[in-house]
């Protein structure tokens, strides 16, 4: 899985429409290994490359995937998707920290509880200062609400049971695959990059929504 990261697709600027947008595509730790994970639990996969491997994971995982599959009525783990309020703190948001490794995953993890517990993202916006004023501009006010609706401690139950899940993936089998894995999807991040800097996506995208 490619995400935002350091191979950009850039808009320079003009004189009439000055700033400089940058669309960064490479290879990232945390949205593989989520990714991963929704795989073990059942969820669509874009790989078919492991399936011998991930047969074997899912029988050995299968008392710890149903239990995330039994949280359905917080966060939508029914196969083959997901969804539910809370995707964007198992998915997005952790993943738009950049985080590398377990341990800065784990942080993450934190100041989403802690953002939980406020009712805000201010928390998140400290820690992650460089990404803020992306997700002021994507988490629009109707989502907050949904979000820091009702009482948070169900939810932050769901993020340490999610947490544990991608911990003890991690510890089992994920961060030794990781280091071919990162080889093969930097590859393919460069080979997307070719062949979408020619299209200008950005300035499309910004023509159409004008």
């Amino acid at each position: 899985m490619l995400h935002p990261a350091s191979r950009p697709l850039t808009r320079a600027g003009t004189p009439s429409n000055p700033p400089q947008i940058t669309i960064p595509v490479d290879e990232a730790y945390y949205p593989n290994l989520i990714a991963h994970a929704f795989a073990v639990i059942g969820l669509a996969n874009s790989r078919d490359d492991y399936t011998p491997l991930l047969m074997d994971v899912r029988t050995r995982f299968a008392v710890k995937a149903k239990r995330l599959v039994g949280m359905e009525s917080i966060f939508a783990f029914r196969p083959p998707v997901a969804g539910g309020p809370m995707f964007s703190f198992v998915y997005a948001i952790p993943a738009g920290t950049g985080a590398k490794n377990l341990a800065e995953a784990r942080h993450a993890y934190s100041v989403m509880k802690q953002c939980l517990d406020e009712s805000c993202l201010a928390p998140l916006y400290q820690s992650y200062p460089q990404v803020k004023h992306d997700w002021q501009r994507f988490y629009a006010k109707p989502w907050l609400e949904l979000m820091f609706s009702g009482d948070p401690a169900p939810k932050k139950a769901m993020l340490d049971e999610v947490l544990n899940f991608l911990a003890a993936l991690a510890a089992d089998h994920f961060d030794a695959w990781w280091a071919e894995w990162r080889t093969v999807v930097a590859g393919r991040a460069g080979a997307l990059e070719e062949h979408l800097a020619p299209l200008d996506l950005i300035s499309a995208w910004e023509g159409l929504s004008a």
